[in-house]
């Protein structure tokens, strides 16, 4: 009996490590299942360490690249790529191109705004006295522009080949008109030249100023032969002279100046036809205009003063430099190019009126305003003036431009693209 007993007692213990074994067997393959998984499941551990190595890897990569563009900007902040001039002014250098860009290269430039900004603008009859008139970038966007040198934050400064706006009506050229077009003329250019300013590598757009035309031919009111010449020297009209009208109790005004030898020169003023007892002037302080009419209390010994007015019209004739030898194609770019607008408001005192208008190229003159086409003159006679609009554009100054080597140079000047 007790060896029946003891066989039973073993046999059962053979039955318990069987199923602990099966059972350990199950958990094992279960435990190894979900190893597996977690090891090389879309999501498993495997699979995230890679992707885990590929971030710090992109990450260090977008770290340097990062660091890469803040140095670019901390020497562009700093200027190490400003553009310069070189010595005869005939190419613009930088650190990336120490040998220069020749002036009057020519540059493919898309103005399609990149930034997403408009890509039209009308210019509507209460902004410039005339019919409304709509500028497009997509109308120039396949045309050239050209290298015209630097602007004073030592970025690359490009004008249109071309007048941008077209218009049979008014022969590609954009009108103002009257004392509306006086006051928000220069407003308007410089709104419908940035509309051409956000391409590819462009911080803005506006007109060429008088000014920075001045410092290219080295020419204006003081100086407008290269001898030293002030414009208008002894006359009325003299670059800066201050003119004073009067009522001397006649409906015909009487002006005052002093001349540059220090005469005092006056008279009536002589076409009594512009005037019918008034005489406006445009205020430049208050943006207005005012108007004096014939008082009942003026005479000729006792008269009344009307308003003084500082004559700020000149013009100079830019073939009289040495440009066309010395830097022909920066001449052959701002000169007998047609007429265009330029960013400059004048008033010419006269014998016989004073008159406002805003400057502009013809030809080969500069011209503070156009005196051929005033704007508006002292009786209030309106007029208008149709020029051409030529934008200047502004490049970042580490922008880079590579050889176009499919277009052959255009009128002996390299063609760049943009990179």
């Amino acid at each position: 009996m007790e060896q029946k007993k003891n066989l039973l007692k073993k046999e059962g213990n053979r039955g318990i490590t069987l199923v602990a074994l099966v059972v350990t067997i199950v958990v094992l393959l279960i435990l190894a299942g979900i190893t597996i998984t977690m090891l090389f499941s879309d999501s498993g551990i495997i699979t995230k360490a890679r992707e885990a190595a590929e971030a710090t890897k992109n990450a260090q990569s977008d770290t340097e690249k990062g660091l890469k563009n803040l140095a670019e900007e901390l020497e562009l902040r700093l200027g190490e790529y400003d553009w310069k001039l070189n010595e005869d002014g005939t190419k613009v250098v930088n650190k990336n191109y120490p040998d220069g860009i020749e002036i009057g290269s020519y540059v493919k430039y898309d103005c399609t705004p990149v930034d997403g900004s408009k890509k039209s603008y009308i210019s509507a009859t209460g902004k410039n006295g005339a019919d409304d008139q709509e500028f497009t970038t997509d109308y120039y966007k396949d045309k050239y522009w050209r290298v015209l040198g630097i602007d004073d934050k030592g970025q690359l400064l490009l004008i249109s080949d071309e007048s941008v706006y077209i218009d049979n009506k008014n022969n590609n050229k954009y009108e103002l008109y009257e004392l509306t077009g006086y006051e928000n003329g220069i407003e308007e250019l410089n709104t419908i030249c940035d509309l051409y300013g956000h391409g590819k590598g462009a911080t803005g757009g506006r007109m060429l100023t008088i000014e920075e035309v001045n410092k290219i031919t080295g020419l204006n009111g003081n100086n407008i032969d290269g001898n030293g010449t002030k414009y208008g020297a002894g006359e009325i009209y003299e670059y800066e002279n201050k003119v004073t009208y009067y009522w001397d109790g006649t409906d015909i005004p009487y002006y005052e100046y002093t001349d540059s030898k220090g005469e005092l020169k006056s008279g009536k003023l002589e076409d009594d036809s512009y005037y019918t007892g008034e005489f406006g002037w445009y205020i430049e302080d208050t943006k207005t205009w005012k108007i004096s009419r014939t008082p009942k209390t003026a005479t000729e010994t006792e008269k009344e003063e009307i308003t003084t007015i500082t004559s700020t019209y000149y013009d100079y004739n830019a073939s009289n430099t040495d440009m066309q030898t010395t830097n022909p194609k920066l001449y052959e770019i701002l000169f007998n190019r047609g007429d265009y607008w330029l960013n400059s408001y004048a008033v010419e005192t006269n014998i016989d009126y004073a008159y406002w208008g805003i400057g502009c190229v013809k030809g080969s003159r500069v011209c503070a305003n156009d005196p051929s086409s005033y704007l508006i003159r002292s009786n209030y006679e309106i007029s208008g003036n149709r020029f051409a609009v030529r934008p200047v554009v502004s490049l970042k100054s580490n922008i880079k431009l590579e050889v176009d080597e499919t277009t052959s140079p255009k009128n002996g000047c390299t063609v760049y693209n943009i990179v």
